[in-house]
């Protein structure tokens, strides 16, 4: 029994490796980051991994956390929607998965030092 469950285990990261589990985690955030509920344990389960071996094969491949990758996704889906359309930025932050507007500022304000309004003036007569 030991054998087969050490046998499975050691497939299992052979598998992972040479899968591309990275472009998967990548795949999988780019069609649910729009998902409130999106998280680490979320995607874990997914995969069927536990949350810290996913997060440091992730970090290994990508050189960035999954948490990163998910907010990095949600912040250029939003600049595309503050671009392109006229939305409200509480519609945006729900749109990105974001529970409000003020999640939304905040977030975008740490990866881009602007707020979303500013964003948006600042890119208003460029397409985006």
């Amino acid at each position: 029994v030991v054998e087969t469950i050490c046998s499975r285990i050691n497939q299992k990261d052979i598998c992972l490796k040479s899968s591309g589990l990275a472009e998967k985690v990548q795949k999988y955030i780019s069609e649910n980051y729009s998902d409130s509920e999106l998280t680490i344990t979320k995607i874990a389960d997914y995969f069927d991994l536990h949350v810290n071996y996913l997060s440091s094969l992730y970090k290994k491949k990508t050189g960035e956390s999954i948490l990163d990758t998910i907010n990095n996704y949600r912040i250029a889906q939003a600049k595309l929607l503050l671009c392109n359309t006229r939305k409200r930025i509480e519609d945006i932050a729900k749109l990105t998965g974001y529970y409000n507007s003020t999640a939304l500022i905040r977030s975008f304000k740490k990866f881009e030092g602007i707020t979303p309004g500013q964003y948006r003036i600042m890119h208003s007569n460029i397409i985006c």
